[in-house]
């Protein structure tokens, strides 16, 4: 984008230093499966797949308004979600380059899934829309982007709140109001939590971004732990992958994931020496090489938290970043394209007419259905369910 200008930063620096310092009734909804989750005022207007543990999503109109649904059965998530949001949103927040969703509902199913109607973004994740640009371009967005997550986390860390789960499908990139520039939205607060004590158990990561202290089953310096991620996230910018769980194949000549038990080995050699073993990135100058250095130290007693990294590396960072990016006609054509090589996902089955025969559901769980649905067990109690229905 045309990014930050140092006088943009400044603010977002002033909101960071000054910011130092729910409940809702939630009605249990009747749910008839075909057209879940049967909320009042709520349509769903497009499906998505069921996602990793579980989760289900929706974009839906909502009282009047375009939204996102957003349903777990992990209550404690669902719960670290929406606490994190309102309590950043109750500060009033003002960065002019990164912001956070809005809530603009929640409730709880029947069937006991715990939903939050986000608002609906407009735009796509940093992962998707990395692989749109290349050379100065990327280099500028990976500045931007470690420029960005440090000031956001700097407020948040104000507020004893850490997000928990920094990764690139967890940061949309949105156009700003400017023709051509964009804008950062971080999402995914289903791993935060209030900071308490020094060290914390971790409560999500993901695979390849975590950082090598989760994998020595103690509890960690969250704040450091931040850093990490961030330097995880634009590692991934600037190369297209992780820094750890992948390895290249000599036989396709492309990075494959490793098993679960050579990144746990290779993770915790890390914890214990310090020594980073993945390949090194050639950053384009020398504050960006030493800033992503810095995020991603093995030692996570000697790596810095995002309060570690003064204002001249956040200004240097986004100098660079202003210099390198290209004319707003570029990021318009790189919009065009972004939205025409997504291509749509099919409908869940969860959310199909069922069967006109009960007894044939659990069958049909075991061909296409499968493919669609990640959690079988919701299907055995959905036919139950619907047994129950055709006997009353």
């Amino acid at each position: 984008m045309r990014l930050l200008s140092v006088s943009t930063l400044l603010a977002v620096a002033i909101a960071a230093l000054y910011h130092d310092s729910l409940s809702h009734a939630n009605p249990i909804v009747t749910v008839s499966s075909p057209n879940w989750p049967n909320q009042p005022g709520l349509t769903i207007v497009k499906r998505h797949p069921n996602g990793e543990r579980g989760i289900r999503t929706a974009l839906v109109e909502y009282h009047g308004s375009s939204g996102f649904l957003k349903c777990t059965r992990n209550q404690h998530q669902f719960s670290a979600e929406l606490n994190a949001l309102e309590m950043i949103h109750a500060s009033n927040p003002e960065f002019p380059d990164i912001s956070f969703q809005e809530v603009l509902g929640h409730f709880e199913t029947q069937d006991k899934y715990h939903c939050l109607v986000l608002e609906l973004l407009d735009g796509h994740t940093l992962k998707e829309f990395t692989a749109l640009v290349s050379g100065k371009e990327k280099s500028a967005l990976a500045t931007s982007v470690i420029a960005n997550l440090l000031g956001v986390t700097k407020y948040m860390h104000k507020l004893k709140l850490v997000h928990g789960n920094i990764n690139p499908a967890n940061i949309i990139v949105t156009p700003a109001q400017k023709k051509g520039e964009y804008k950062f939205v971080l999402t995914g607060f289903e791993g935060s939590q209030i900071i308490a004590v020094p060290r914390q158990t971790s409560i999500l990561g993901t695979r390849g971004y975590a950082p090598p202290e989760d994998f020595t089953n103690k509890p960690v310096d969250q704040y450091k732990r931040e850093s990490w991620m961030i330097g995880a996230t634009a590692y991934f910018v600037l190369t297209g992958r992780s820094p750890y769980g992948l390895s290249q194949s000599l036989l396709r000549g492309k990075y494959v994931p490793v098993s679960d038990e050579k990144l746990e080995s290779t993770m915790a050699a890390v914890a214990k020496t310090g020594i980073n073993t993945f390949p090194k990135v050639n950053a384009p100058n020398r504050i960006m090489a030493e800033t992503i250095d810095k995020l991603l130290t093995g030692n996570a007693e000697a790596r810095l938290p995002p309060s570690g990294f003064s204002l001249d590396y956040d200004i240097s960072l986004l100098y660079y970043a202003e210099r390198n990016t290209k004319e707003p006609v570029t990021w318009k054509t790189k919009w065009a394209k972004v939205r025409t090589s997504l291509l749509p996902r099919r409908t869940p089955v969860w959310q199909n007419p069922p069967p006109e025969d009960p007894q044939r559901c659990e069958a049909l769980m075991t061909n296409s259905m499968r493919s669609t649905v990640s959690d079988s067990s919701q299907w055995s109690d959905y036919c139950i369910s619907l047994r129950h229905a055709k006997t009353i």
